[in-house]
């Protein structure tokens, strides 16, 4: 493991889709044995609520719940913040079939972006939703994709087009949906990040840099997307890493091969950045 990661905490089972909401605690999936942890400002770890499904990702929405991704209930949930779960999107809704939902973010209006590739990696049939809840509308963006995960909605500060970034697991790429302008709904590849790297969620480093976890490689993957440039950071061959957010300038990543969350100080990344 690279000397600049430490463990903030660990035995989690398959930690996936990290999230802190606005008092600072975080959450995170323990996505094998169907549960949520919650790791309390003061530290103390514990057993925040069961899905009884597989929970992939997390995000917080306006109203401070926690909103989850579960790909064998074929759901997204809504939990409070003691607890209690309730159906924010159904297996059946909108006209649409939901397949297995795994990851997801939010727009700054609040509307709720979500990838649903199900569990079949052989099968291109993978797609990414956006749900409006003030008119409780399901949208489908794009659709026929190898196994979509990871997704980022345009940084507030990015230039152009407003686009929604997702990664392809099995293909290796990150491609972007253009969500305004004259190219509106067009999707495109914007970087190769290998095939067998295995690319997996994702998060803004900075207004020019996307941040995916490659699963396969045990690296981060510096993306400038505009450029499509893409910087390897080695987190060394013991590490799985399967998401990534930012907060309060130290990077938080959920690794499999500690089952625990890993931290990094966002300035050891500037720094090989500009190296």
């Amino acid at each position: 493991m690279h000397a600049s990661l430490k463990i903030l905490c660990d035995g989690i089972p398959y930690p996936e889709g990290p999230v802190f909401d606005a008092k600072g605690n975080l959450f995170v999936c323990a996505r094998r044995h169907g549960y949520i942890v919650r790791r309390g400002t003061d530290g103390n770890v514990s057993r925040f609520v069961d899905t009884g499904g597989k929970p992939n990702g997390l995000t917080i929405d306006t109203n401070g719940q926690l909103l989850i991704a579960d790909a064998t209930r074929q759901q997204i949930l809504a939990c409070s913040p003691y607890g209690k779960i309730t159906t924010l999107i159904d297996r059946e809704a909108g006209g649409h079939s939901l397949l297995g939902p795994n990851d997801l973010c939010t727009d700054s209006d609040g509307r709720l972006y979500f990838t649903d590739p199900g569990l079949d990696f052989h099968e291109p049939q993978g797609v990414i939703y956006r749900w409006d809840d003030s008119t409780q509308a399901l949208e489908c963006l794009a659709n026929g994709l190898a196994f979509p995960n990871g997704l980022a909605h345009s940084h507030e500060n990015s230039p152009g087009h407003v686009r929604l970034y997702f990664v392809e697991t099995v293909s290796g790429r990150l491609n972007a949906i253009t969500l305004s302008g004259s190219e509106k709904n067009r999707c495109t590849t914007v970087a190769e990040l290998g095939q067998g790297s295995n690319p997996d969620g994702m998060t803004w480093l900075d207004a020019d840099h996307l941040l995916i976890t490659l699963h396969g490689w045990g690296r981060l993957a510096i993306v400038n997307p505009v450029e499509g440039r893409v910087t390897h950071f080695e987190l060394g061959h013991d590490c799985h890493p399967t998401n990534v957010i930012l907060h309060h300038e130290k990077i938080y990543i959920t690794d499999d091969g500690h089952q625990a969350v890993l931290t990094l100080d966002q300035n050891v990344l500037a720094e090989f950045i500009e190296n």
